[in-house]
């Protein structure tokens, strides 16, 4: 949940406008536009955007709610009229005014799935008002446009103040030992017991849920073995990773994001609100995750004994913007591995939860 509350706007085109500011923002495309205008027919789309990341092009439909939830049948009937947009886009977003709602989440899950098997493959989702005031708590341009009256100023000295706060405890944190208001919800884990249980192969367009085909046969196994799992405490994520090295011995630990077990000094990990990464003694990026409101982004290498004839084999998954997804199962340690960009500026020790430009 967000610190930052809006209010709902009571005009559907203000909310329509507002909402094509925010996710310009997001997507870092200055050229993200509203589609058409009034009248004209839009396909499901309102708002259409290139995401600067990773070039996917991404769909919105605007359902204003002054009460009340969206229906199933609102998003299939959107998404259907979506799959006629022109160019073909890889993401569908129903952004509403509406409180969020886990069964309608589950339905663009499905959705999701059954997309991938089709000839317009595409991520579907929808943001909740909750989903909307976080998104725009990170972008002042777009807080204003919800909120006319909004103090930038203000809300930046507010900010710092809680960075700082944020930063201290980080700094005296005990290896996941609990405050008392904190309540852990499991939020992801490889069991299917979380909140959520889809995983997407960094910002690729692979999305996984559970042992199913080739990649998730492979990954969940490691996933359980490593014990990684995801909670959010009072409204952050805390991951719990194990790490092993080729002869499968445990040389580190993490516990909501801190060190319990410290691998050589060499290494290091950095995180933030919602994201964590680990670098190897090499400066390698072998854990990247990150955590949005319906799936996990997950890229990395882990140790993961297969058992005879093959043994302990490497296992690497990641995103390569200009190729794709990448999957590789080597005996020994590469000389020159993958690469994985960071998310982070390090050291950690300098840089606690900045992230790269």
């Amino acid at each position: 949940m967000s610190a930052y509350s809006m209010r709902k706007p009571t005009d559907w085109q203000q909310f329509e406008r507002a909402t094509c500011v925010l996710v310009r923002c997001v997507l870092q495309d200055p050229n993200t536009q509203q589609n058409g205008r009034q009248g004209q027919p839009q396909h499901g789309v309102d708002i259409f955007g290139l995401r600067k990341s990773d070039k996917r092009r991404i769909g919105v439909q605007c359902k204003q709610r002054l009460d009340g939830e969206v229906t199933e049948k609102e998003l299939l009937d959107e998404l259907e009229k979506a799959k006629c947009f022109d160019p073909a886009i890889d993401e569908f977003v129903l952004a509403t005014t509406a409180r969020r709602d886990e069964a309608i989440q589950t339905v663009a899950r499905q959705l999701t799935l059954e997309t991938q098997k089709s000839s317009r493959p595409m991520h579907v989702a929808v943001w909740g008002w909750e989903d909307i005031e976080e998104h725009a708590s990170h972008f002042a341009e777009a807080q204003k446009a919800f909120d006319p009256t909004f103090n930038p100023f203000a809300e930046d000295q507010g900010q710092h103040i809680l960075r700082k706060l944020d930063d201290i405890t980080a700094r005296q944190a005990h290896s996941g030992i609990l405050r008392p208001h904190e309540r852990p919800t499991l939020f992801f884990s490889p069991k299917g017991d979380g909140k959520i249980t889809t995983l997407q192969i960094g910002q690729s367009g692979v999305f996984l849920q559970g042992t199913g085909g080739q990649i998730g046969a492979m990954l969940y196994p490691i996933l359980q073995d490593s014990q990684f799992k995801v909670e959010i405490i009072d409204g952050k994520a805390k991951i719990f990773t194990r790490i092993k090295d080729e002869s499968g011995n445990l040389i580190a630990e993490i516990i909501r994001n801190e060190w319990k077990v410290s691998p050589a000094k060499s290494w290091d990990r950095n995180y933030s609100a919602d994201a964590l990464e680990v670098k190897d003694s090499g400066g390698n990026v072998v854990l990247q995750v990150r955590v949005l409101h319906d799936r996990i982004q997950l890229q990395g290498a882990w140790w993961w004994n297969m058992g005879p004839p093959n043994g302990i084999m490497r296992f690497w998954m990641w995103n390569n913007p200009s190729e794709g997804v990448q999957i590789t199962v080597r005996q020994k340690t590469d000389p020159h591995p993958p690469t994985i960009p960071p998310m982070f500026r390090y050291p950690s020790e300098l840089h606690l939860g900045e992230m790269e430009e």
